[in-house]
């Protein structure tokens, strides 16, 4: 699968990093190990939370991670424990979207990475995830 220029863009330039004490991202040559920012480590995790999730209540988890054959790709983790995911768009009006996972709330942003970030650190998504 071909990742969003503007995501590979962003990874490239700025490697593991955290934004404001506030996002922690993940990249793909993040080292291994039990907290590894690595998005196939943390989908691996995220797949068995999912599971138990789905098991005990099926529609707590609206969305499959790519490991289970679904469309999410978590590329960060902020620091009240929401997941931030970049999905491929099923619905055909949008290449790429994001997804959050904020602890049992789901929000999806049909938007470029790049521009939700931007809305992220300006405060201006709704509900606003980040910096509420």
């Amino acid at each position: 699968m071909s990742l969003p220029v503007d995501y590979k863009e962003f990874v490239s330039a700025y490697g593991l990093c955290e934004i404001g004490g506030v996002l922690d991202f993940f990249h793909p040559q993040a080292p291994p190990g039990e907290f590894s920012r690595s998005p196939l480590v943390q989908m691996e995790l995220l797949g068995s939370v999912y599971r138990h999730r789905r098991a005990k209540r099926p529609s707590s988890v609206p969305y499959r991670l790519i490991s289970e054959g679904g469309t999410l790709l978590p590329v960060a983790v902020t620091r009240s424990g929401s997941y931030v995911h970049i999905a491929k768009d099923s619905s055909g009006e949008h290449e790429w979207s994001v997804v959050i996972d904020d602890r049992h709330t789901w929000y999806e942003y049909r938007i470029a990475f790049r521009e939700f970030l931007i809305r992220a650190l300006e405060g201006t998504l709704t509900p606003p995830i980040l910096f509420p």
